[in-house]
């Protein structure tokens, strides 16, 4: 039975930890075989405010910083694919063109 589908963000802190992460993994898998389809967020976390940090420390423009926190997230959602690869849809959608396709699918 498919459910009112929804979209789940993450913070990037869950990433932080080993233990909680595979906990939100198991959710996700919970979730997915009560029949909800989901779009899922991920956050940056520590790794993101690290690189942040390092680069507005030597000077990088605000813009490009925001592109290391970007990237951050996307390394997160990489992560978090991997732990879901049988039902994770792939690639990662990079923007909101490819949420839209991949959503339409049906296929996750």
């Amino acid at each position: 039975m498919m459910r009112e589908p929804f979209t789940l963000k993450l913070s990037g802190h869950l990433f932080d930890s080993e233990d909680l992460l595979p906990k939100y993994v198991d959710l996700i898998r919970e979730f997915w075989g009560n029949g909800y389809k989901m779009a899922v967020v991920t956050g940056g976390g520590s790794l993101a405010r690290k690189y942040i940090e390092i680069g507005r420390k030597m000077g990088i423009n605000e813009s490009l910083l925001d592109m290391l926190g970007i990237l951050a997230s996307r390394l997160n959602a990489q992560l978090l694919a991997a732990a879901l690869s049988d039902i994770a849809y792939l690639p990662i959608p990079t923007n909101i063109d490819e949420v839209f396709r991949a959503w339409s699918t049906g296929s996750w």
